[in-house]
């Protein structure tokens, strides 16, 4: 059944016999043409077949329709560049309809043969990538709970994973990174069929952590640490290493994070000591954050939405000033089993959260900002209150050790205000994977 009425098919057929008879294709000219008398139809009113000229109608149409096309995307990126502001600038309210993650609420997914060291939400779509000792990468579908497909370019074990961050834009290209034991990190093409496009090579150890970041109109480019003692910035387009960082005194870089400015990021390792460094002055000193007793194993910075809750640790004068407050704020986790909430501006350490019996191995925000989730040694998962600095609720993993958490971050006002985009996903030692979700439970008061 079509679509069209008989005046738009009419002039349909009118702009086909023009673009035919215009670009010199005589002869489907005049086959068409002989075949719309044969069925008798009419293209203009009290006139069976006498050819008025379109005037490259169709044409004009094309064209049309492709600019149509491009403003909508440019519409529709625009949208979400507002709905993502609007989210910043209205921080959660605990309400009934915060989900957290209870036991239970978890579906497995078995395909690796050896533990989970890294977890990944691709950055617009519900397919979380996954890591392990196998030296293997997994892409799975969070809606299906199936494997899509297996990534082989490692020879060693895998020890980092990323997306490359997306401004909201469906048509933008998305990368996967992976960092592993063979000093390498190789670019995989999210957006066509995860094709491996090559490898960085430059660090002389293993690639423990990976991050990319991209300001505003600039390239994309991808930080890396390693046990070699040094962070890599590199240029994704050209493969290109653009400045190695080496302020670490030849200590494993275990951990890294970039905060939301793009302007700086954090660094943490075996040493113990967190480090906070300058992206644009190379000739700024690194902000040392120290207090840890132990190795960190890992490093997450505050998203927006948290810092409405923070500030308590700020002192009583934060409430006339809280326009002036550190956009440096993060969190570390240490085989000391404390985790540490840090002012990376000032180096000043503003709470210790206690509750874990071994290592910590991993952290992970809530969307909403309000409550942040971390993994232990210890065979647990703690649910931790940023405002209240204590943890809510803790889950036992039994016999198994959780090594790598990772919530899937919003896109727009909507999956937070409205959706709460309640995915979330654990890796353990025994190389299974379980992703959390708020389909199989209720929403909980905290």
């Amino acid at each position: 059944m079509s679509l069209l009425t008989s005046k738009q098919k009419a002039e349909l057929y009118l702009a086909i016999l023009d673009h035919f008879e215009t670009n010199g294709f005589q002869r489907s000219h005049d086959t068409f043409k002989e075949e719309l008398e044969e069925r008798q139809i009419q293209l203009s009113k009290g006139k069976s077949l006498e050819i008025s000229r379109a005037n490259n109608h169709l044409e004009k149409k094309w064209t049309g329709l492709l600019r149509l096309q491009k403003k909508i995307l440019e519409l529709e990126f625009y949208n979400r560049k507002l709905e993502n502001e609007l989210v910043k600038l209205q921080p959660y309210k605990a309400t009934k309809e915060i989900w957290l993650p209870q036991k239970d609420d978890e579906v497995e997914l078995l395909g690796h043969r050896s533990p989970i060291t890294a977890l990944a939400f691709h950055p617009y779509i519900t397919v979380v990538a996954s890591a392990s000792e196998d030296a293997k990468i997994k892409i799975w579908d969070c809606d299906t709970n199936s494997l899509e497909t297996t990534l082989v370019g490692h020879f060693k074990s895998i020890r980092a994973l990323a997306f490359s961050e997306t401004t909201g834009n469906e048509q933008e290209k998305v990368y996967l990174a992976s960092g592993a034991e063979d000093a390498t990190i190789c670019l995989w093409d999210a957006t066509s069929g995860y094709a491996n496009l090559y490898a960085l090579t430059g660090h002389e150890a293993t690639v423990s952590c990976i991050r990319f970041l991209k300001e505003h109109d600039g390239p994309l480019l991808l930080l890396s640490g390693s046990k070699d003692g040094s962070v890599r910035l590199w240029d994704v387009e050209t493969g290109e290493c653009v400045r190695v960082f080496n302020q670490f005194g030849s200590q494993w870089v275990r951990a890294l994070a970039v905060f939301e400015d793009k302007e700086h990021f954090v660094a943490a390792g075996n040493d113990g000591k967190a480090r906070v460094l300058d992206l644009r002055n190379e000739s700024a000193r690194p902000i040392l954050c120290t207090g840890h007793s132990h190795v960190i194993e890992c490093v997450e910075v505050l998203p927006s939405t948290a810092y409405p809750y923070v500030q308590k640790f700020f002192g009583r004068e934060v409430a006339a000033r809280q326009e002036t407050l550190s956009r440096l704020l993060f969190l570390t986790g240490s085989r000391d089993n404390k985790i540490f909430l840090w002012d990376g501006a000032t180096g000043k350490l503003l709470h210790k959260f206690e509750g874990h019996k071994n290592w910590v191995h991993s952290i992970t925000f809530h969307p909403c900002g309000k409550y942040f989730l971390s993994v232990s040694d210890d065979r647990t998962m703690k649910i931790w209150d940023l405002e209240g600095g204590q943890a809510v609720e803790t889950i036992s993993f039994q016999n198994r050790i959780p090594l790598c958490v990772c919530w899937k971050h919003p896109m727009s006002s909507t999956d937070v205000l409205q959706n709460y985009l309640n995915l979330f996903a654990s890796g353990c030692s025994d190389s299974h994977i379980q992703i959390w979700s708020s389909h199989k439970s209720n929403p909980v008061q905290k």
